[in-house]
This record gives C-alpha cells, sequence and structure tokens, in this order.
C-alpha cells in the first residue's frame, strides 16, 4: 500500500510542478523527500493536533429503533499548510465496522481520475483506504465526503472511528507538492438501550466540568456532580460546546432526605421561638406617681 501513497504524492508533485517553473527531481529523490516529510510531519504533530473534522462529533445510536448506522461528513479542518492537492486517509475503527465512504461531489470534480475507489486496507479490525489528487491546490476546508459506520451487536457505551497517522505509520497524509502534514481526527458512536442500565436506580450524572457518566446511582452521584434522574442516559457533545448535551441544561433542583430533615428541624425552631415570645405579656413603660 505503501506504493499507492507514494504514486499519489509523487503524481501531485510532478502536477504541481507543471503548472509552476522547478527543477525537476529523479523518482527515487521526490520518495526520499516524501518519506522524510511525513516522518517529520509526525514528529511534529505528536499525534495531539486534529486537522480531520468529523460532523458531528459523536452520533448515538439507539438499538431500540433498529437503525444501527451512523454517518459521518469528513473536512480537512485546520491544515498547517492552509490547502492540499493530495490526500490519503485510513478511516478505521476497533469495534465499529466502516461500512461505506462516499465522496462529495466537489471533491470528485477537482480531483477528476484521479481517486482511490475506497477499499479496507487491513490496519484496523474495520478500515477504508481512500484519497485522491488534484492539478490544483484545494481549500483546507473541503469535505472530502461522507463515512457510514455500523453499530450492530456491538455493547452499550463509546466506540470510536479515526484517523490516525501515528497508528497507520503515515499513510494518513496530505501533501501540497512535496510538503506533507499528517492527518488526525477521530469521532464517536454511543450505543444505548435498556440494557446499558446496570441498576433499577442508575442514570447519568453530570459533573462541574460538563462531562457526564452513565449508569450511576443518586447518592453516587450527590457527592461528585448532579444527578439527572433514574433512568437518564447522557447525551454527547453535538453542538461542540464542550459541554454534554444532558449537562447543557440542569435537572430539576430536588430537596434530598437530609436536607428535608434539617428544614424541618429549622422551621421547629422558629415555630418554637415564636410561640414563646407571643405568650410573653408586653409590659408597658414605668410611669411616675
Amino acid at each position: 500500500m505503501s506504493r499507492i501513497r507514494f504514486a499519489l504524492l509523487v503524481l501531485a508533485a510532478a502536477l504541481t510542478s507543471s503548472v509552476t517553473p522547478a527543477v525537476a527531481a529523479d523518482a527515487s529523490d521526490q520518495s526520499q523527500t516524501v518519506e522524510m516529510g511525513i516522518r517529520e510531519s509526525l514528529s511534529a504533530a505528536g499525534g495531539t493536533m486534529e486537522n480531520v473534522e468529523f460532523d458531528p462529533p459523536m452520533q448515538i445510536v439507539d438499538v431500540a429503533s433498529g437503525n444501527t448506522v451512523a454517518s459521518f461528513a469528513v473536512t480537512m479542518e485546520s491544515l498547517m499548510m492552509g490547502s492540499f492537492d493530495t490526500i490519503i486517509m485510513v478511516l478505521g475503527s476497533d469495534s465499529l465496522i466502516v461500512s461505506d465512504f462516499n465522496y462529495s461531489p466537489g471533491f470528485v470534480t477537482a480531483t477528476g481520475p484521479f481517486l482511490v475507489p475506497p477499499f479496507p486496507l487491513g490496519i484496523y479490525p474495520s478500515d477504508l483506504y481512500i484519497g485522491g489528487a488534484s492539478p490544483t491546490p484545494m481549500p483546507g476546508s473541503m469535505i472530502i465526503g461522507v463515512l457510514e459506520v455500523d453499530a450492530a451487536d456491538l455493547p452499550c457505551g463509546d466506540h470510536e472511528v479515526l484517523v490516525d497517522a501515528n497508528r497507520d505509520s503515515g499513510q494518513s497524509t496530505a501533501a501540497l507538492g512535496l510538503n506533507i502534514e499528517a492527518l488526525f481526527g477521530s469521532a464517536k458512536v454511543r450505543v444505548i438501550d435498556s440494557s446499558c442500565l446496570l441498576c433499577d436506580t442508575c442514570g447519568a450524572c453530570c459533573y462541574p466540568d460538563g462531562t457526564c457518566q452513565n449508569d450511576i446511582t443518586a447518592d453516587a452521584c450527590s457527592s461528585v456532580g448532579s444527578f439527572h434522574g433514574v433512568g437518564s442516559v447522557c447525551a454527547g457533545d453535538n453542538n461542540g460546546d464542550e459541554l454534554d448535551d444532558a449537562c447543557a441544561t440542569g435537572p430539576i433542583p430536588t430537596v434530598s432526605s437530609w436536607g428535608l430533615a434539617m428544614m424541618v428541624l429549622v422551621l421547629s425552631a422558629l415555630a418554637k421561638v415564636h410561640f414563646q415570645r407571643s405568650r410573653q405579656p408586653e409590659s408597658g413603660p414605668s410611669g411616675r406617681a
């Protein structure tokens, strides 16, 4: 598969050199330059910079609905190069079935015949290898296409689909001529079902930082966060505000048994004081004979 990657990158370099004056290098020199660029890009990124965006960043699949397929628009985002003329991605998952990828009309038009039909690469348990090359630079914000994944027969919880150039040894890269940038990005599919509830009194707990945890009791949540009711579930951050949507609006305030007991004691004490004062005789001002 490395030959396919090199062929695309070298093709992009050749196409770029045909429209801008440049001194042609032989194929072996270009391959070495590409390989060096990939290593440098991986080292600089460190696996932390996300420049591939999945929209939405999380989708919830309710097994009870019968629909286990989730779709994500895959877009180039925040490229340091600003634009690209060649792109290669390995879209993979350890649990989800990466079932299909449909290129966007804009990407198909820009690349023309230089388009890689999606096919499994075998780096992940389930993955697709995609890519294309254009004779002119494409904008860094271009939608590459729509990815479909299937969460059938998966346990409740979060399952990830990702692009990770470190994990695929530099296969996932964007290029502008011989300038190379490693690609990273991820999204989640949250599988929910009635079986997700581990107990009859469990629900979702929202923490102060906006994160959320399922399957926790009200007593366990009360000391660390805000309980959202028995049977409630976390919703995920679908609007990108870094808060779980279930935690964006707080639950209806409730009074705990201890709080109710304290309230009764305080009210009783106030009533006693008031009753004692009301029974004391009023003493008028003392007068002189």
